[in-house]
């Protein structure tokens, strides 16, 4: 096994199966997501517009969207988690009410009140250089759990191998594909 830091779960019997330096921290990526996802979800917008800004277009993984259109929440979400999109990440951050910096201090009051003691958000798309941010596989598996039980709406996203967002008269139509291999090679 050459990853640092591995744990292998079974959400079914509710045990770890394998695990190796479960507590060191390192750098998440975009796994950074998990917890955009759980904020945004936590603190929908009353008119559920999301309104893209020149600030959003940030990152090679992208939705792909442009300045000027709106969004629904579950449109974001799913460009989101499938293409591991940054600019959905920007998009749903800025249009928190508190602001980007808002959004992230949320995203670590959540850790915080979920027990996450060796994880800290810098920025909600998990982009590298914008700041320092960490955790560890424990706090990644207490995350996704939390996700998956407590937010019905994400388990089916991130289940979805493909989604098609139509045209409407505030944006343009997307493709999106998931970029998670397992849910192609994996029954």
């Amino acid at each position: 096994m050459s990853a640092k830091s591995v744990l292998v779960y079974d959400l079914t019997a509710n045990k770890t199966i394998y695990k190796k330096n479960e507590s060191t921290r390192l750098p998440m990526a975009s796994l950074t997501k998990i917890m955009t996802a759980i904020i945004s979800l936590e603190n929908k917008k009353e008119d559920n517009k999301y309104v893209v800004s020149d600030n959003d277009l940030v990152g090679e993984d992208s939705m792909g969207v442009s300045v000027g259109e709106t969004f629904s929440l579950k449109e974001l979400l799913y460009g989101l988690m499938l293409p591991s999109g940054n600019d959905a990440a920007e998009v749903l951050a800025n249009n928190f009410p508190s602001g980007r910096e808002g959004f992230i201090q949320a995203m670590n009051s959540k850790a915080e009140a979920l027990g996450l003691t060796n994880t800290h958000f810098d920025n909600p798309s998990g982009l590298q250089g914008d700041g320092i941010q960490y955790t560890t596989v424990s706090d990644l598996l207490v995350m996704t759990r939390y996700a998956l039980s407590n937010h019905p709406e994400f388990a089916d996203i991130v289940s979805s191998v493909e989604y098609t967002i139509p045209e409407t008269n505030t944006h343009k139509a997307y493709e999106l594909y998931n970029e998670t291999n397992l849910l192609k090679t994996y029954a």
